[in-house]
């Protein structure tokens, strides 16, 4: 699994969403993250800032970059 879809689950059943609401949330399409989350496809750059700045975290972490949130 790569470092984006471990990093996206963790943060989204950090902040106690399920995909649905997450989907709700961000406005992406809930078979979109799950994709993510399943390491079945990339995001965009869009959809990965919109997730980063959803769960408050940088897109640097999200990605794998940084430990720092």
């Amino acid at each position: 699994m790569s470092t984006f879809a471990e990093h996206l689950k963790e943060q989204r059943i950090k902040h106690h969403k399920t995909l649905q609401s997450a989907s709700i949330d961000t406005g992406l399409p809930l078979s979109t993250i799950s994709d993510y989350e399943n390491d079945r496809h990339d995001a965009s750059l869009f959809n990965a800032t919109v997730l980063a700045d959803y769960f408050n975290v940088s897109l640097d972490y999200l990605v794998g970059r940084t430990d720092k949130r």
